[in-house]
């Protein structure tokens, strides 16, 4: 079973799903889909796992997370 994985949206993402629910465009919302979302969560999905935190400093800074204590991750 695939664990659950978290993506972010930028504020300008935000603003062109809200539009599209508005729309209620199928078409739109399958570009989204496709353009936006899945290339995400392929993201997500191609990280290696088990690496060394000093390895993946820089890759979880750019996601907006500072390392910490793992019962209390740090946002930005």
């Amino acid at each position: 079973m695939m664990e659950r994985i978290i993506i972010s949206l930028e504020p300008e993402e935000v603003i062109e799903l809200q539009r599209i629910v508005l729309d209620e465009s199928p078409n739109e919302a399958l570009i989204f889909l496709k353009n936006k979302l899945n290339k995400k969560v392929e993201a997500v999905l191609s990280r290696p796992h088990c690496v060394p935190i000093f390895e993946m400093k820089g890759k979880i800074e750019d996601q907006g997370f500072i390392p910490g204590p793992p019962d209390q991750p740090k946002k930005r």
